[in-house]
């Protein structure tokens, strides 16, 4: 099911960039220059990372490489796409949001990841496999927003710490 974005919310989403982890950019940089790049192993590398990994999707999923169903796991737009077009993407997205980061996301990271995986164990355990990428990908995203409101509002991340002492 395809999400209908007006031209407003459009312009909005261009202005908003998630500012990469830098060590997945390093780690597929570091896997790309073997003799024998595995492919599984970078696509569990970008599922690492939030923005790298919209990106992925969001080129998979463009006009250029339109499928009859929509790619909604890692895995898959890796083998679409192909390392030769992953790892310039991965690049750029690193790049564009570089100056956006910052020592106050370390947490975040490790809390995104951490509820990715669990919500893919789950999925497992729950004998619900073909939901297992889906669920690891709504647990990196679960808390997107953070990163963006602590590059648009200096004093979020105090905010942040206010909410999560008083709840």
């Amino acid at each position: 099911m395809a999400i209908t974005i007006t031209s407003n919310e459009k312009q909005i989403l261009q202005s908003v960039t998630i500012p990469p982890r830098p060590e997945a950019l390093l780690k597929v940089s570091e896997e790309a220059k073997k003799p024998e790049p595995d492919l599984a192993m970078i696509a569990r590398i970008i599922s690492s990372d939030i923005s790298i990994s919209a990106a992925v999707l969001q080129v998979v999923n463009s006009a250029a490489f339109r499928r009859m169903k929509e790619i909604e796991s890692i895995q898959q737009a890796v083998m679409t796409l192909g390392q030769k077009r992953v790892l310039p993407l991965t690049k750029s997205v690193a790049l564009k949001s570089a100056m956006g980061q910052s020592d106050k996301l370390a947490s975040f990271w490790e809390e995104a990841s951490t509820v990715a995986a669990s919500a893919s164990i789950i999925s497992r355990l729950i004998n619900k496999l073909a939901l297992v990428d889906n669920a690891y990908m709504l647990g990196l995203f679960h808390n997107a927003g953070i990163p963006i409101m602590m590059l648009k509002y200096d004093d979020f991340d105090a905010i942040l710490q206010v909410a999560k002492e008083s709840g």
